[in-house]
């Protein structure tokens, strides 16, 4: 879908991208054909747990995270999960999902995240890490040198801000199953608490 990445930002083919994996892609055409709100919802949940991420964390509740890495309150909430996860209250899957697509660094650095978890011996909480609390990070990931062998990674990045703008094209989308096996979106930074509406696997 998007074969190079010379001018890639400005000339809005991650856009165009986009757009067409909404048209086309044979997921998303599967949801949307479905009937019922509800089985919507739990189809889109489902699809969500099948995204390409970065699992930070082991507990009962799990949350999936949609996050840009040049977003701020991303990277601040990335800082207020950390007691949870280390605690062993939440696991969180960070979702790759841009919202500065006129940022070229937000679509470098998303491919380089996941290509990191298909690589040999690849770290990639490790440059979560670094994304998240480094404002230098994704711009040194930009111009690094054989920079554009991250393109084949963009077409995942692609699809899960597909599935990110079909409910809403913000950063965080929180995404998790609530206590009455349901599915609940917030948009933006969740309310203090919102960890008890989580459902638990242990449950």
């Amino acid at each position: 879908m998007i074969e190079s990445l010379d001018d890639v930002a400005e000339t809005g083919s991650f856009s165009r991208a986009v757009r067409t994996m909404l048209k086309n892609d044979s997921d998303i055409a599967a949801l949307r054909n479905l009937a019922g709100q509800k089985e919507q919802a739990d189809e889109y949940l489902k699809l969500v747990k099948t995204l390409p991420s970065i699992k930070q964390g082991n507990a009962p509740k799990a949350i999936y995270v949609m996050f840009d890495p040049n977003c701020e309150f991303c990277h601040r909430y990335y800082q207020d999960l950390q007691p949870s996860i280390r605690s062993g209250v939440l696991e969180v899957h960070w979702i790759p999902a841009i919202v500065k697509s006129d940022n070229r660094s937000s679509l470098t650095a998303s491919a380089a995240l996941l290509a990191e978890t298909q690589r040999d011996n690849g770290k990639p909480l490790e440059m979560l890490h670094a994304v998240m609390t480094d404002k230098e990070y994704t711009s040194r990931i930009d111009n690094a040198p054989n920079v554009d062998r991250l393109v084949p990674f963009l077409e995942p990045v692609v699809k899960n801000t597909a599935i990110m703008a079909m409910v809403r094209a913000t950063t965080p989308l929180v995404i998790f199953e609530n206590v009455d096996g349901e599915l609940a979106i917030n948009a933006g930074i969740p309310d203090p608490g919102y960890e008890s509406l989580i459902r638990s696997e242990a449950s």
